[in-house]
């Protein structure tokens, strides 16, 4: 248990210096870029809760987890039905792969393209001819929903000892930061 308890504390920091990487981007205006830290969190969080027998990050394990922690959590900015797990792991593939809006999935219709706004801002496929019609998705809020979703995420963690033996595995796998000597890996 003790392990578990490490791994819990060693989520829980991680996930708070990941927001705070994130906040330090919106703050500056690097909107691109917090959306990146976001996507990319969501991936940990979300490998963290797969099955026990899964060994890397997948797709449908991102969709689960943003389907009950961070969907919900999202208002949508007109009456366009909001986002779903999906959408956002299309968005994750645009934003990380093509730094745009455009997506296979989206190319599909099996994902809405998810266009953003921020402080007035709005970015979007000007070039889009996509089956489904986009989503606009309010980027604060987006972070809103993910932070107070994480915090959920971690509760729930705590809770249900099935998922905290894998996720405590994974956990110990983070990168450690500090000083090492690599004088040794030169040869």
């Amino acid at each position: 248990m003790l392990g578990s308890q490490f791994a819990s504390e060693k989520t829980a920091s991680w996930l708070s210096q990941r927001l705070r990487a994130i906040n330090i981007c919106l703050n500056s205006a690097f909107v691109e870029e917090a959306l990146t830290l976001l996507y990319s969190a969501i991936d940990t969080l979300s490998f963290l809760a797969a099955p026990a027998d899964v060994q890397y990050g997948r797709g449908e394990d991102f969709i689960v987890w943003s389907d009950k922690y961070v969907v919900p959590l999202v208002p949508p900015v007109f009456r366009d039905g909001g986002v779903t797990g999906t959408d956002l792991y299309a968005a994750r593939c645009d934003v990380l792969h093509t730094s745009s809006a455009a997506s296979k999935k989206g190319d599909k219709g099996t994902a809405r393209e998810i266009y953003y706004r921020f402080q007035g801002r709005t970015g979007v496929n000007l070039m889009a001819n996509t089956p489904l019609p986009a989503s606009l998705v309010d980027v604060e809020a987006l972070v809103n929903a993910f932070e107070k979703g994480s915090q959920s995420f971690l509760a729930d963690l705590a809770q249900e000892q099935a998922y905290l033996g894998p996720a405590a595995q994974r956990a110990e796998q983070f990168f450690t930061w500090g000083w090492l000597n690599t004088s040794a890996w030169r040869n």
